[in-house]
């Protein structure tokens, strides 16, 4: 891992060419990095598919070892315990301190990535890790930190959930996750929200400005970004004839649960079909047992269920679709939403998480409370019945993703500060 500015270390649940939000920045860190000059390893688990973290049968990478544009990546083989998820429940009551991120659900099991933190030599000038709840990867990053005696930058992605609602956000907030998070020399967070909260806990300053010195602790609110000709080569009449998409739709990616809002999605289409509404629906993701469930109950005539989709078909449904929806929760982000206002599609989001923040209600696009549907339902008719609004949302949107959240302003930002990071260290 040669490189003529110094060695980074990226560490992470997934990697290439595994999708999602948090991987996609991962991703692009790692190869600007090799752009930049850095040489750039990653040590990620073998799960392809994100189940594989507690689930057996799915989806996992065959090889451990491999070179993706300039970047190196090595693959930890995961382990499951008999009655995984329970076990893992049980022997973090039982585990003191931070060592509880080894063993708390939903931590992967990772062991030949745990011994690196006792075993290796250093291998890198600077740390960068993501993202919880997977803490075993925090654990592991800062253990390397200190024994290698290199800055290292924790990239959490924390999911608020509903702001009256702490099921999910105390998920996130764990003593033991915040223990691990105190210890980074920066910490990246997307939104204001997110770094408002977790300052709140103690964590670092909150960030009035996007970067916070101070304390011997910083914080980088950031954000995610798009690339234009990724995004540009997006081809929606090939996707709309090869999936059958003959009727307009609303487009949906993520992977399929209640807490990504597509459950919700799907009973509030129910309702527009019912009202004469000749919308089809369309939904991009990994299926969840609890939305199986709920998917017995549904006239399945106009709904397209689609996974393991390419990069560009994907980017193809969102360019084609009416309206792209995201009611989540659990979405610090929500990296979909610029690729939809890059095609200048409108959005509807849920108001929880960072979504908020990113959707700006009745500016670049409508947000409903959290598993409403009624109002879920209520937004997507008013977006398919007035297409001045549809599209004065969407250009909005399209100005903010080409003026403040490309790529390549989102890496000169973090580099910026691995540069500063690395020379503090001399």
């Amino acid at each position: 891992m040669a490189g003529e500015r110094g060695r980074l270390l990226l560490v992470c649940h997934r990697y290439w060419p595994a999708h999602g939000g948090s991987e996609r920045f991962f991703q692009r860190a790692a190869e600007e990095a090799v752009r930049r000059g850095y040489g750039a390893r990653v040590w990620t688990t073998d799960a392809l598919d994100v189940r594989a973290l507690w689930e057996r049968g799915r989806a996992r990478a065959p090889e451990a070892r491999a070179v993706h544009r300039g970047v190196e990546i090595e693959r930890f083989k995961l382990r499951y315990l008999p009655w995984h998820g329970r076990m893992q429940r049980v022997l973090s009551l039982l585990v003191p301190g931070a060592g509880k991120a080894l063993i708390a659900p939903p931590a992967p099991l990772a062991p030949g990535l745990v011994s690196r933190a006792f075993t290796t030599a250093r291998q890198a000038d600077l740390i960068l890790t993501t993202a919880l709840p997977y803490d075993s990867l925090f654990w592991v990053s800062a253990r390397l930190a200190r024994r290698w005696g290199v800055p290292w930058i924790a990239v959490p992605f924390v999911h608020l959930g509903e702001p009256d609602n702490d099921r999910v956000r105390r998920h996130y907030s764990r003593p033991h996750q915040l223990a691990l998070l105190s210890r980074a020399d920066l910490v990246v967070v997307q939104t204001r929200l997110e770094g408002e909260f977790l300052a709140g806990c103690g964590v670092a300053q909150s960030p009035p400005a996007p970067v916070i010195t101070g304390g011997g602790r910083r914080m980088l609110k950031l954000g995610m970004g798009v690339d234009p000709e990724e995004l540009d080569e997006a081809d929606v009449e090939a996707v709309r004839r090869k999936y059958g998409l003959s009727r307009p739709y609303i487009v949906h990616v993520a992977p399929l649960c209640v807490d990504k809002g597509s459950v919700a999605l799907l009973s509030a289409w129910q309702a527009l079909r019912g009202r004469g509404r000749a919308v089809d629906l369309v939904l991009v993701g990994a299926r969840t047992a609890e939305f199986e469930a709920a998917l017995r109950a549904v006239e399945c005539d106009g709904l397209h269920l689609l996974e393991n989709l390419s990069e560009a078909e994907k980017n193809g449904l969102v360019a084609g679709a009416e309206i792209l929806a995201l009611p989540s929760r659990t979405d610090s982000y929500g990296i979909v939403f610029l690729e939809a206002w890059y095609y200048g599609r409108p959005v509807v989001g849920a108001r929880a998480g960072g979504i908020p923040e990113v959707v700006a209600d009745g500016e670049r696009g409508l947000l409903v409370p959290f598993g409403d549907v009624e109002a879920l339902a209520e937004a997507l008719e008013r977006l398919l019945s007035d297409g001045a609004l549809a599209e004065r949302l969407g250009q909005a949107g399209r100005r903010f993703v080409v003026e403040e959240a490309l790529w390549s302003r989102r890496m000169e930002a973090l580099f910026g500060a691995v540069e500063e990071l690395l020379g503090g260290r001399g």
